[in-house]
């Protein structure tokens, strides 16, 4: 009834098999066929929505080769599947969410940032609000963390007076006065004359 499951994977060696990809596969196993190959066509179609993003956000040619997908996390909902991970591209690796609608291929959507060095655009955002609002839909649990809202700036008080910004200026105590210097010029002592009385013959 299902002739697409008898055929070749048209994305073979895309994914990298990781123990969770592994696990993943595991659990689509045991799902009803349809579900098997709905899940089947849109890991292809993931990888080549994944090229086109990629493609259209760098501005430059992008073919994903083998092992550039990494399938890090999934969550199997009410008829859909969550996967998260990173796809690599020229030399850079890029954060992805993907949701696939096993009711209908069609509706399967991916998001994937292409600007990792700035914040995200408004259309970016929107685009994984209304993600993350499909996966609710489908009983996923979606934790979206609020944005903080800075503190209001107070308004100035008109009524509290405020400090005059002129320095006062700093009174500088007088200089001690300090005494004159008297100088004594010492009086000349007169020169001591010493008179030798004559000596006398001697015999006289």
């Amino acid at each position: 009834q299902y002739r697409e499951m008898q055929e070749r994977f048209s994305r073979p060696g895309v994914y990298f098999p990781t123990e969770t990809m592994r696990d993943l596969a595991f659990g689509v196993s045991s799902m009803p066929i349809r579900d098997q190959l709905y899940f089947r066509t849109g890991l292809a179609r993931l990888a080549d929505k994944l090229e086109e993003k990629l493609r259209w956000g760098l501005d430059e040619p992008v073919r994903l080769g083998r092992n550039d997908i990494v399938v890090s996390h999934y969550e199997m909902l009410n008829d859909a599947v969550v996967l998260e991970g990173f796809v690599s591209a020229e030399a850079r690796q890029f954060p992805f969410k993907a949701l696939f609608d096993l009711n209908s291929p069609d509706s399967n959507m991916v998001f994937v940032p292409t600007e990792t060095e700035r914040e995200p655009s408004d259309d970016q955002l929107y685009e994984l609000r209304q993600l993350n609002e499909r996966i609710g839909y489908y009983g996923g649990e979606v934790i979206i963390e609020p944005t903080p809202t800075p503190a209001p700036i107070p308004e100035p008080d008109d009524s509290v007076p405020m400090p005059d910004p002129t320095p006062v200026p700093v009174p500088m105590p007088d200089p001690t006065p300090v005494p004159p210097v008297v100088i004594v010029t010492p009086t000349p002592t007169p020169p001591v004359v010493v008179v030798t009385p004559p000596r006398g013959r001697r015999g006289d």
